[in-house]
């Protein structure tokens, strides 16, 4: 087995084990704000869930592409519940606001230490996605090569890719289930343990 079917397998026991840590959803009673987050945070993991079939069937284009899907949802999870006010909230339910990735970050970055480390990792990431997202150069680089083309995504930078979705898809389902008003020790725990392996220094 590869090193990137190991991860890979390690991706698909995340999904399995989100099936028996997340809460029931049911009926949720709650106010436009935390439908939205709520909303947001499901499709996180629905695009998640996407990355990881399309990469199975070793289309990676076509999974490379999601990884900015992936994390704006979860940056738009946070903007619903955190950020937004009552008038944008408004706003957006009529089709007249569409919150802004820059703006969203920015205004979680003003809120503190934690949110301000959060800001500068996902404002990187989210530079480099919305290459991906719109068939940009470094996307097209893995394309063309000595003349030929054809998709070329090495190993690692799958790898890599695959690390990324789980870590937002673990701070997605925490999302939801603090907005459910559910426990969030498991996954938070699920966090730190993802974090300190990919840590070099950990």
């Amino acid at each position: 087995m590869t090193r990137l079917e190991e991860e890979f397998a390690r991706s698909i026991a995340l999904s399995d084990w989100f099936h028996d840590a997340l809460s029931e959803e049911g009926q949720v009673h709650a106010d436009r704000r935390r439908l939205i987050a709520l909303a947001f945070a499901a499709l996180c993991l629905e695009h998640r869930a996407a990355f990881l079939l399309l990469v199975g069937q070793g289309a990676n284009a076509g999974a490379m592409t999601l990884t900015r899907a992936i994390l704006e949802a979860h940056i738009r999870t946070l903007w619903a519940y955190e950020i937004a006010t009552d008038e944008k909230i408004e706003r957006f339910f009529a089709g007249q606001y569409d919150p802004k990735v820059e703006s969203t970050l920015q205004a979680l970055k003003r809120k503190g230490a934690e949110h301000g480390a959060l800001f500068e990792v996902l404002r990187t990431h989210h530079t480099t996605l919305s290459d991906y997202a719109h068939g940009g150069p470094r996307h097209m680089s893995r394309w063309i090569r000595q003349g030929e083309i054809g998709p070329n995504y090495s190993e690692g930078q799958m790898i890599e890719a695959l690390h990324f979705v789980d870590i937002i898809g673990v701070m997605s389902a925490t999302a939801r289930e603090a907005l459910l008003d559910k426990q969030t020790q498991h996954l938070s725990g699920r966090l730190h343990e993802m974090l300190a392996r990919l840590d070099p220094n950990g």
